[in-house]
């Protein structure tokens, strides 16, 4: 049995560098989340936010507190940041909800339990999804920022971002630094269960299907099977920054998909603006509105929503 190690923590001057330096990058820390281990590195989450923001930032504290056993050269000290949306229920102990922390917590004791590192570009495999609303299963450590010294060294912070399978694969076989060069603009900053995944294999255009309109450009989009196949009228739909070459930004939707339904790939298929025009008429009108834009279906048709976030 592994020998208990004594608790590890900043001292009173560390930690208040360390906050300091936190709320310059993240914002104002408005709540903390003990941690009541016995022994070992003491890590709380600190959960921030800037006024304005469409974010918080939950972040561990004390993981820096112990020099990690890192290649000569490699930062040593090291703290994680994720990025969530911010109406993500922290108060919440449901899995959906409560995955971000959970990862937090055991990557911060990563270094100590294993006697090894963590640093830019590692990645981590779940071996399932993160929660039962995503298929997202891994996690890829990309750099936020380096903070004052404290003993001499330099305490980095690095943002937790979950990946899906084939964006895992992708990092694993071509490097971290290559993934970003052909995918980092599509990441999002805060974690998305259900965003599109960057490494989906881009569909085949179906050049049977006709365009009832005028179209210049890629036609490719994203629709569920509610619509395309259950013959339910887009009740819901957005453009976001298209995903590849073949694709326009558009998703459509019935608007009664459960957030379930939408994390199963298999229920949101690739398809072309031609084809969703022959079964919803409706969305001709809107197709050359820019992105990014919402529109919902009300009494007069589709109307945009000026009040969402993506």
């Amino acid at each position: 049995m592994r020998e208990m190690q004594a608790q590890c923590a900043y001292t009173e001057e560390e930690l208040a560098a360390i906050t300091r330096a936190m709320e310059a990058r993240f914002g104002r820390v408005n709540r903390v989340i003990q941690d009541f281990a016995p022994h070992g590195t003491r890590v709380e989450l600190c959960v921030m936010a800037t006024e304005g923001a469409a974010y918080q930032v939950v972040a561990t504290r004390g993981m820096g507190a112990r020099a990690m056993r890192a290649p000569a050269g490699a930062p040593n000290r090291a703290e994680l940041a994720c990025y969530l949306p911010r109406e993500w229920d922290l108060e919440s102990c449901a899995e959906r909800w409560y995955w971000p922390l959970r990862w937090l917590k055991l990557l911060a004791r990563v270094p100590e339990d294993e006697d090894s590192w963590l640093g830019w570009g590692h990645t981590i495999a779940a071996g399932a999804p993160l929660a039962e609303n995503t298929a997202l299963c891994a996690l890829l450590l990309l750099d936020c920022d380096a903070v004052d010294p404290i003993e001499n060294s330099r305490v980095r912070f690095y943002r937790m971002v979950p990946l899906f399978e084939e964006e895992l694969e992708f990092v694993l076989a071509q490097g971290a630094q290559a993934f970003l060069e052909q995918f980092g603009a599509r990441l999002p900053l805060a974690v998305q269960p259900t965003r599109p995944n960057c490494c989906a294999t881009a569909p085949t255009p179906k050049e049977s299907t006709p365009t009832p309109f005028d179209w210049e450009g890629a036609d490719g989009c994203m629709v569920t099977q509610r619509v395309l196949a259950e013959d339910c009228p887009v009740g819901y739909c957005y453009r976001e920054a298209p995903c590849g070459e073949w694709d326009s930004g558009w998703r459509f939707a019935a608007g009664d998909e459960s957030e379930a339904y939408m994390a199963d790939q298999r229920n949101c298929p690739a398809e072309t603006l031609g084809h969703i025009a022959l079964c919803d008429p409706q969305i001709v009108p809107i197709l050359r509105t820019p992105a990014p834009c919402t529109f919902a279906r009300g009494e007069d048709g589709l109307q945009p929503l000026k009040s969402i976030l993506f």
